[in-house]
């Protein structure tokens, strides 16, 4: 007979817990929260209308995912999941037993701030989580863990275009690209990533999108 290890189920435990506090906070705020910035998005979206005031990543994406301005369930449900999954990315970076990492999740996703930001439909809450990844990833790095290239590629690049989805982002991401030219010495590596990035982050969103309206104008 197979054996389950107390921690084992701990995890399982932790899982059902993790599983029922998204369900508790996603029915309680449901299909989401809408700020002022995204309402105004939505309503340009309907008239067919299209605006690079909040990035033009940004804008192409609330497009696609809110079915033409329709619905911000299923935006919902991608921000709940990436909140959750850039918090235990963090979390799990720290050298603490599995144990007080778990229950240090639990804590940061009952607190009340969580779904501010899990369940808001707003650019700078995809913003948040790509610095989260990305503070997850430099933790590894400095703890000497090796990750696989690919892994780590992919990571950075995912990291950066919801970093992008913010026009602070484009500053940040210069400072990454110094900081991985000269402090990790990966030139190539990082310039095939910057190229990336910005052809999927700025060239390609940017296609017949209206760069003449902005926030003050709609």
């Amino acid at each position: 007979m197979k054996l389950i290890s107390f921690a084992s189920l701990l995890n399982k435990k932790l899982i059902i817990i993790e599983f029922l506090i998204w369900c508790f906070w996603f029915i309680a705020l449901y299909p989401g929260r809408v700020g002022y910035d995204t309402k105004l998005s939505l309503e340009m979206i309907r008239q067919g209308k299209s605006t690079n005031w909040w990035t033009p990543l940004y804008w192409r994406f609330l497009e696609i995912i809110t079915f033409d301005g329709k619905t911000i369930l299923w935006f919902t449900l991608f921000s709940i999941l990436l909140a959750v999954t850039s918090l235990h990315w963090l979390i799990d970076s720290f050298p603490e037993d599995t144990k007080t990492r778990s229950i240090s999740i639990i804590c940061l996703l009952i607190n009340p701030c969580f779904p501010v930001f899990a369940l808001t439909v707003q650019h700078d809450c995809l913003f948040l989580y790509g610095i989260v990844f990305l503070i997850g990833l430099e933790m590894r790095l400095a703890n000497g863990l090796v990750l696989q290239p690919s892994f780590k590629t992919i990571l950075i690049i995912f990291s950066t275009l919801l970093v992008m989805t913010t026009n602070q982002g484009l500053v940040l991401i210069l400072f990454l690209f110094l900081r991985w030219c000269f402090i990790e010495k990966s030139f190539f590596r990082s310039v095939i990533i910057l190229i990336i990035v910005v052809f999927l982050g700025y060239v390609l969103p940017s296609v017949n999108i209206n760069t003449e309206i902005g926030r003050a104008h709609v």
